[in-house]
């Protein structure tokens, strides 16, 4: 799944706590059993995968509504996606896997354009590679 060999792992302090810290890790054969993240470029820097963050801030419904738009536009057009809950709150993300590999100005064009149809829309992590 992800474009590179390694994954991003949650930190654990001495307490068992799960921190909002990740550190880069070979990808095993066993998924980590805390958080972790996959890159969304690969290692030239180019996106095989687009994630878009939507935030509930208070307000899960807007959240699911951003998400039933987006998952609509790309059913629409034919474009296989995965939708999940992000967190307590009531977020979700939304992930879609590319044919082809864009470059980083691309995926902020596309999810600029996706924040005018859909608020939730978290700018902020796009585009990390």
């Amino acid at each position: 799944m992800s474009p590179r060999p390694r994954v991003r792992v949650a930190v654990v302090d001495a307490y068992g706590t799960i921190a909002n810290e990740y550190r880069d890790r070979p990808i095993g054969a066993v998924a980590p059993e805390r958080p972790w993240a996959v890159y969304l470029a690969g290692p030239d820097q180019r996106f095989r995968l687009l994630a878009f963050d939507l935030d509930a801030h208070g307000d899960p419904a807007a959240a699911a509504r951003d998400a039933d738009v987006l998952s609509g536009l790309l059913s629409d057009v034919g474009l296989p996606h995965v939708l999940c809950e992000s967190g307590p709150t009531g977020g979700r993300h939304l992930w879609v896997g590319l044919a082809e590999s864009v470059d980083a100005e691309t995926v902020a064009t596309l999810a600029r354009l996706a924040r005018h149809l859909c608020p939730t829309l978290d700018l902020s992590p796009s585009p990390t590679p």
